[in-house]
């Protein structure tokens, strides 16, 4: 999908209703092992109700693959796949090879479902759920500051809202002035020509910390890497 959010978000609902978090094996991009997950799928859990592997990539996967994973999952009652697809820029018939992946899915007993990228309007209503979640009173216009600061992104405005939630002060301009982290002084670009200079070490150290700090604000980490792969590519 378009939206990293809304794939995290509805991921976890579903997470939740059909298991435990430790009943989960993930699989991160690079680390999506076919024989690995078909096991874990055909087996039987002797500690827990379910079995639930969770594959996220940016890749396309072989429609033999999930098909025959799903039909593990069809074969195993306490079995449950999901894939998380994000979009990387990067790749650009990348959008043609998840077409072809859809189609492994039949809607009867598996289903796939696409995110665009929502609406100002929409979004809003999600940080109104976000906010409202961390206890933070905030209003539509303190809402739509925050997410022209952040550059539209969602997961970087949930993480300031959880960071201003100890506050227990009303959301406003002065207070996301005052603490929030803006993404409008970081130039990307900028900083990966900078890492890639040679020569300069102890420069690429500070910018490496830049990176570290980036994340650790709750810059989208599949954002970052997607701008890092279309740079160097």
């Amino acid at each position: 999908g378009d939206e990293d959010y809304l794939i995290d978000t509805y991921t976890k609902n579903i997470i939740s209703k059909i298991c435990q978090k430790d009943e989960v094996y993930s699989m991160y991009f690079k680390e999506y092992n076919f024989k690995n997950a078909l096991t874990l799928l055909q087996s039987d859990s002797l500690f827990s109700n379910c079995n639930v592997v969770l594959i996220k990539t940016d890749k396309s996967i072989p429609t033999k693959d999930i098909k025959t994973l799903i039909k593990a999952c069809n074969d195993n009652d306490n079995s449950y796949l999901i894939i998380n697809c994000f979009d990387d820029k990067s790749d650009k018939y990348l959008a043609t090879k998840l077409k072809t992946m859809s189609n492994s899915f039949d809607d009867k007993t598996n289903a796939h479902i696409r995110f665009f990228t929502p609406n100002k309007s929409q979004t809003l209503e999600y940080l109104k759920q976000e906010a409202h979640n961390a206890g933070i009173v905030a209003n539509e216009q303190s809402l739509s500051y925050l997410l022209e600061e952040l550059d539209n992104d969602i997961y970087l405005c949930i993480n300031e809202l959880k960071k201003l939630a100890p506050l227990n002060k009303p959301l406003d301009a002065e207070i996301i002035n005052k603490y929030c982290f803006n993404l409008n002084d970081v130039n990307i670009s900028e900083l990966l020509i900078w890492f890639f200079e040679q020569g300069n070490i102890n420069y690429k150290d500070k910018v490496k910390q830049k990176f570290n700090a980036l994340l650790n604000d709750g810059y989208n980490q599949v954002l970052l890497i997607n701008q890092f792969s279309a740079f160097v590519s």
